[in-house]
C-alpha cells in the first residue's frame, strides 16, 4: 500500500483498518430468481415502451432488443482520471437514467421484497431498509 503524501496519523489509521479487515469474510454479492406476472418494461419520454421478454434464440433476441439498442450510446471506461471510448477496451452500450431518460413499469424492488432479501443476505446487522435508484 503506497503511503506517499499521507500523514503519520493517516498511515496509522489505514494500518489499523488493514488489521481489522484482514481475514474478514463477508458476502459482497447475492443472487436469485424472481418471476414477475408482467414483463419489466422500460418507458421513454416519447411514450415508447420496450418490454424485456425472453427470446427463443439469438436472432429473436436481436429483434426484440432493436428499439432499445437504437437508443443506446457507447459506454465509457475510466483509466486513471480520464474517461475514454474505445470498443477494443470496452465494447458495450448504455442508457443513463439521468434526467428522466426512462422509467420502469411492472417492477418495484421494495414491493417484490428484493431489497429486503438483499439486506438480509448482505448486511443483516443493518436494520435500516435499503433503497434503490436508477442511475
Amino acid at each position: 500500500m503506497a503511503s506517499a503524501g499521507k500523514t503519520k496519523h493517516e498511515r496509522a489509521l489505514l494500518e489499523g483498518l488493514r488489521h481489522a479487515v484482514h481475514g474478514l469474510r463477508a458476502p459482497f454479492t447475492c443472487g436469485g430468481t424472481l418471476v414477475l406476472e408482467q414483463p419489466v418494461t422500460l418507458c421513454f419520454p416519447d411514450n415508447t415502451q420496450v418490454p424485456v421478454l425472453r427470446a427463443k434464440d439469438t436472432f429473436e433476441q436481436g429483434q426484440l432488443l432493436r428499439s432499445l439498442v437504437e437508443r443506446c450510446a457507447p459506454a465509457a471506461f475510466g483509466m486513471g482520471r480520464k474517461t475514454g471510448y474505445d470498443r477494443a477496451v470496452r465494447d458495450a452500450l448504455q442508457i443513463k437514467a439521468e434526467s428522466g431518460a426512462f422509467s420502469v413499469l411492472h417492477f418495484d424492488p421494495v414491493a417484490a421484497g428484493v431489497l429486503e432479501q438483499i439486506r438480509h443476505e448482505l448486511v443483516p446487522h443493518v436494520p435500516e431498509p435499503l433503497t434503490a435508484e436508477l442511475y
